[in-house]
């Protein structure tokens, strides 16, 4: 049968919250979304200054987003969750780039959503992220995974569409570019554009 040489059928498993079938065919016209157009701010009158939102450190003292050790000429704020395989691969790409420009003035802070809801809990697990990954730049707790509850954690944006999401801001702290989604090393070329368009951005923002 020649529709088995191009069709892949699979299960898919979210946690054990969530399962389905599916089957799929090559689209030679088929487009992944512009994901620098996925999610967008709430009008400004609807949401609150990013800068005077709150979150528990890893040590469950509050800071806030403008606290001075996550001021930078340019800066990442990265929605994301410990449970979360993409988050993982941007993870270590994050790694690489705190490393490649954080003396330049790029500051990358990590605002995790978790699953449990429990906040002992979810500290204890997001301190164990942070200490296996490695991760060289700081994250706060921001709330639970679910993206309804997280988007209303996080009132600055339209919506939390995927984890993680990635805010790109100026040394002023205005909010330049939003990236929903992760493509990670397995996507190859995508994974290549993506690398290339954040750094792009990354080294506009050091420039000015």
């Amino acid at each position: 049968n020649p529709d088995l040489l191009t069709t892949l059928t699979g299960d898919f498993w979210s946690s054990d919250r969530w399962h389905e079938t599916w089957t799929a065919k090559p689209d030679p016209d088929l487009q992944l979304p512009d994901a620098w157009q996925q999610v967008g701010l709430l009008p400004e009158a609807e949401r609150p200054n990013w800068r005077e939102l709150s979150y528990p450190d890893l040590h469950n003292t509050p800071k806030r987003l403008d606290d001075d050790a996550f001021v930078g000429k340019a800066r990442l704020i990265v929605l994301f969750g410990s449970w979360c395989p993409n988050c993982h691969d941007e993870s270590q790409y994050l790694k690489e780039l705190h490393q490649r420009y954080s003396e330049r003035g790029l500051s990358i802070l990590g605002l995790a959503f978790e699953l449990s809801g429990d906040k002992k809990r979810d500290l204890k697990q997001l301190n164990r992220y942070h200490e296996v990954m490695e991760l060289p730049y700081p994250v706060l707790l921001a709330g639970p995974a679910n993206k309804k509850k997280a988007a209303v954690a996080f009132p600055i944006l339209s919506e939390v569409k995927s984890y993680p999401t990635t805010l790109f801001l100026d040394a002023a702290g205005n909010i330049r570019h939003i990236w929903s989604g992760f493509s990670g090393p397995a996507t190859g070329t995508a994974h290549l554009k993506l690398r290339a368009e954040y750094e792009l951005r990354i080294e506009n923002l050091l420039a000015k």
